[in-house]
C-alpha cells in the first residue's frame, strides 16, 4: 500500500512537471553561462521581479557533484539524520529503488538511489558547511556571490540558475546581504 501510494505521487509529480505546472516560471534568462563561473558580464533583468534569472547547463548539472550518499553518511552524520524509503522504480516497477533523506529541522537533502546511479533531486540547505560548486554556501556575502557570477550590483534577493530545459534549478536566497538558503530541485525521468 505504501509503495503504491508513493508510486501514484511520483507519477502525479512527473505528469505535472511534464505539463509545466510544477516548473518555475521562466523569464528571459540574463545570461547563458557556459562555464561554472562565467567570464562575460551579466546584466540584471529589468522586470519588476525580485529574481535574477541565469541559465547554465554546466553549473546546475555539476553543482552537487562533490556529494554522495557515503559522504552525507560519513562526513555529515553529526548534522543530518538519515532515513530510507523503498520505492518502485519509475521505469520498471519490479525493481525497488531507495530514497535517502538526510535532514534536520533546517536542512533537507533527498537522494534517489537507482541500480545504476544516485541522483540528488532535492538540496534545501541553510547550514554553512553544506556548500556547492565554487564554494558557494549559506553565509556567503551577497557581493562576493554576485562577483563570482559576474552579476552587476543589484538589490534583488533571489538568484535562479536553471538549465535550458528548466528541469534543474538552483535558487539562492539572500537576506541582510548574506546567502541565507540554497534550494536545488531536479526533476528526474
Amino acid at each position: 500500500m505504501y509503495v503504491v501510494k508513493n508510486m501514484i505521487l511520483i507519477i502525479l509529480i512527473l505528469l505535472l512537471s511534464g505539463c509545466g505546472i510544477l516548473k518555475f516560471k521562466k523569464n528571459r534568462p540574463v545570461s547563458d553561462m557556459s562555464a561554472a563561473v562565467p567570464s562575460s558580464s551579466v546584466s540584471s533583468d529589468s522586470g519588476s521581479s525580485d529574481v535574477v534569472f541565469l541559465e547554465s547547463q554546466n553549473y546546475v548539472s555539476e553543482a552537487l557533484n562533490q556529494y554522495s550518499i557515503e559522504i552525507f553518511k560519513n562526513k555529515f552524520s553529526y548534522l543530518l539524520n538519515c532515513s530510507l524509503e523503498p520505492i518502485a522504480n519509475w521505469h520498471d516497477p519490479t525493481v525497488i529503488d531507495t530514497i535517502y533523506t538526510f535532514a534536520n529541522p533546517k536542512n533537507e537533502i533527498k537522494v534517489y538511489r537507482a541500480s545504476h546511479q544516485d541522483f540528488i533531486y532535492l538540496f534545501n540547505v541553510t547550514n554553512r558547511v553544506l556548500k556547492i560548486k565554487e564554494n558557494i554556501g549559506p553565509g556567503m556575502k551577497k557581493d562576493l556571490f554576485f562577483q563570482k557570477f559576474q552579476i552587476p550590483e543589484s538589490n534583488k534577493n533571489i538568484v535562479q540558475i536553471s538549465n535550458p530545459e528548466g528541469n534543474m534549478t538552483i535558487l539562492f536566497y539572500f537576506e541582510n546581504n548574506r546567502l541565507r538558503k540554497i534550494n536545488s530541485q531536479s526533476y528526474l525521468d
